[in-house]
């Protein structure tokens, strides 16, 4: 990956630093950048998309550490619109990823269940809409 933004790396340092709600929100914030519409803008775009899936997974380990499930299973919601961005199997490592976050949370089973019936139910009505373009 190339040199990361600032504001990445200013969630990477308060994170190290244990301050997890500047980090969250800094992390959010990449998060919620729109790619640019400008097709010739491709290397920026693809910039976006590298520090969007660091900050997906960087905070998704915070809510892991930090014993957040509910935060976590959110994340993975929240995150849907970004991760359409992604190529499929680059989608599939991040939702991955973070559904094993869960793993080392206590009691929380239950909910890491029920976001992985989500993601299921998200990626095949996904699949369905690709189908539904092609015809």
């Amino acid at each position: 990956m190339s040199e990361p933004s600032p504001i990445l790396e200013e969630a990477r340092v308060a994170s190290s630093k244990g301050n997890f709600q500047v980090a969250e929100t800094k992390y959010k914030s990449i998060i919620a950048t729109r790619p640019s519409e400008d097709q010739d803008d491709t290397k920026s775009n693809n910039k976006l998309l590298q520090e969007q899936e660091a900050a997906i997974i960087e905070l998704g380990k915070i809510y892991q550490g930090e014993g957040q499930p509910q935060d976590l299973a959110q994340l993975i919601t929240d995150s849907r619109s970004v991760l359409g961005n992604f190529a499929k199997l680059k989608t599939a490592k991040i939702v991955r990823t973070l559904i094993e976050d869960f793993d080392t949370i206590p009691n929380v089973v239950d909910l890491q269940i029920q976001a992985i019936k989500e993601s299921i139910e998200w990626a095949v009505a996904i699949i369905d809409l690709t189908e539904l373009d092609k015809n």
